[in-house]
């Protein structure tokens, strides 16, 4: 089961109209795109419209993982809702279903790098060891990052979240990289220019 589906099962069940389900968090255009499946939702913002609806985060994420569709596949905006619900919710059991979903799971369309990565940062991050990366794992997020050929929101956002790990002459590198591939900021969408602004930021002020 998607996410989208998951979402609609909870609108229906509370007997209320996409409208009210988007509530102040997301339009209602956008809240219906997701609800089908054209568009993928942030995790902020998909935890932000189940606390509005008081829906328990455990029960609504424990749909996802049990009935998801019939399919192998692995998709990365699957794993990617998995580690960012793990942060926000400091659970570490999601971040060991994802490696779980790697093992069982065809992984083809994805990019396992990238995922592995935001493991190694996200596992660390949430037992207060981002000190104890070793400098294997670190190495090996920096060559996931320098092999990004493709700066879509996810492959900023594990750069935004392992940039602690970066000296100056690397990150300006990365920086250089970036600011090449996206040469027109107005041509990305709102949530990834949100992104790269917090990079730029978080570099002036290190």
């Amino acid at each position: 089961m998607n996410i989208g589906v998951a979402l609609k099962q909870e609108r229906i069940k509370l007997n209320l109209n996409q409208s009210q389900m988007a509530g102040n968090v997301l339009t209602k255009s956008f809240y219906s795109k997701v609800e089908r499946n054209l568009y993928s939702i942030r995790a902020e913002d998909l935890l932000s419209i189940l606390s509005l609806h008081n829906i328990d985060y455990s029960s609504f994420f424990k749909k996802l993982e049990l009935e998801h569709d019939n399919s192998n596949k692995l998709s990365e905006v699957e794993c990617t809702n998995l580690l960012h619900a793990a942060y926000y919710q400091n659970d570490l059991s999601k971040v060991l279903k994802v490696q779980e979903l790697l093992k069982q799971r065809d992984t083809s369309k994805i990019n396992v790098n990238s995922i592995n990565a935001q493991i190694i940062i996200i596992k660390a991050a949430i037992s207060n060891t981002l000190d104890k990366i070793s400098p294997k794992e670190k190495e090996y997020i920096k060559r996931t990052i320098f092999e990004t050929d493709n700066w879509t929101e996810n492959s900023l956002r594990l750069f935004a979240i392992s940039m602690f790990i970066f000296d100056t002459d690397d990150m300006n590198s990365v920086l250089t990289i970036i600011l090449n591939n996206i040469q027109d900021i107005n041509s990305i969408s709102e949530d990834t220019q949100k992104i790269f602004s917090a990079i730029l930021i978080n570099h002036l002020l290190t």
